[in-house]
């Protein structure tokens, strides 16, 4: 808002402070941009003793008060703050190039997308289905949840694919230890194949090292071989408590909670060490 001079300032600031004041000790602080007849110090002076005058059950205290009555003052323009929140830090979104996330509606795929929306990734999103159309409703709203709450200044596509015939296949055709993996070199090769057609620098995994025998570093590196594209795997050094964590804070938690298991549903535990074969 703007003002005029001192006392406007503190005109301005009395109604809007006298009731939190009542009773306390306080403060002012000032931040000031531009070219003024006075200084920060002056401003924090003439509208602390004002509130001090006006507010008899007030007292001015600059160490450790009970409330800080901050103000911002910018050229001819005043800015009265209330109260200060913390943000998620990182960068906005945006100014990183756009990623595509694997995303299963689980802990780890929900976690992981939302750190690289803080780090100013936009964030698509793309869903093997393994479950019908009920899988897909869940993952949708999870989606729809990071979007909207995290990312919801840019538009970002959701890309659903039909994977059961795949798992079949696997079932069919692979041996018992390998089909973990394989079935997650074949999400990395279609994934990667949706981030070229629209112009998406890496893809996005919730692997955790050594979390599941599929995330051995071995595995892994199995995984990567089938694409050129750059996968992130942000969570790769968390363990699942402080990703169970990092869920509950960020609000994702209940979703993962009550989302089914599908992700290599019916195969069996992959070997610790898996080998190079065609798929």
């Amino acid at each position: 808002m703007p003002f005029t001079s001192l006392h406007d300032i503190f005109e301005q600031t009395l109604p809007l402070w006298r009731e939190a004041l009542e009773g306390k000790t306080f403060c002012v602080r000032v931040k000031r941009r531009g070219k003024h007849e006075f200084t920060s110090i002056e401003v924090e002076r003439y509208v602390g003793g004002g509130l001090n005058q006006h507010i008899e059950t007030a007292r001015v205290k600059l160490t450790d008060p009970d409330v800080t009555v901050n103000l911002e003052i910018e050229n001819d323009r005043l800015l009265l703050v209330k109260g200060r929140y913390e943000g998620i830090g990182g960068f906005p979104i945006g100014t990183q190039e756009d990623v595509l996330s694997l995303i299963s509606g689980g802990f780890d795929s929900g976690v992981s997308s939302y750190m690289l929306m803080r780090r100013g990734c936009r964030v698509h999103y793309c869903f093997f289905n393994l479950g019908g159309a009920a899988h897909e409703i869940g993952v949708r709203q999870v989606a729809h949840y990071l979007w909207n709450r995290f990312g919801s200044s840019h538009r970002v596509r959701f890309v659903a694919i039909n994977f059961e015939p795949v798992v079949g296949e696997i079932l069919e055709k692979v041996d018992d230890g390998q089909m973990g993996v394989v079935l997650k070199r074949m999400m990395v090769r279609a994934a990667s194949k949706v981030a070229e057609r629209y112009g998406v620098q890496a893809l996005v995994t919730g692997e955790a090292l050594g979390q599941v025998s599929s995330q051995t570093l071995t595995n892994l590196r199995l995984i990567d071989n089938v694409s050129d594209t750059l996968i992130l795997r942000p969570l790769i050094s968390h363990d699942k408590e402080h990703i169970i964590d990092l869920a509950r804070e960020i609000g994702t938690e209940d979703f993962a909670r009550t989302m089914p298991e599908y992700c290599g549903r019916d195969l069996q535990e992959p070997d610790r060490e898996g080998g190079e074969g065609e798929d």
